[in-house]
């Protein structure tokens, strides 16, 4: 695949993820049904959710980060 063709497929799943987290905005965020407490609740793990991709995507592991701080 080329640089370029990589760089639209990455911009292209970048997208869809950022459909995908409006549409979690709307069913959550947005229903006056459910309480703060289950809003922050499902807020956080959306959130664990994201720093576990970029983790990922930078090559960092729970792991690493045991490691460095058992070091200091």
């Amino acid at each position: 695949m080329s640089e370029w063709t990589m760089e639209q497929e990455i911009g292209r799943r970048i997208g869809a993820v950022g459909v995908v987290l409006r549409s979690l905005y709307r069913t959550f965020v947005m229903k006056r049904e459910l309480s703060q407490k289950a809003k922050i609740q499902e807020d956080r793990k959306i959130q664990g959710s994201e720093i576990g991709f970029f983790e990922r995507v930078a090559g960092v592991s729970l792991r690493d980060k045991d490691e460095k701080c058992s070091h200091q």
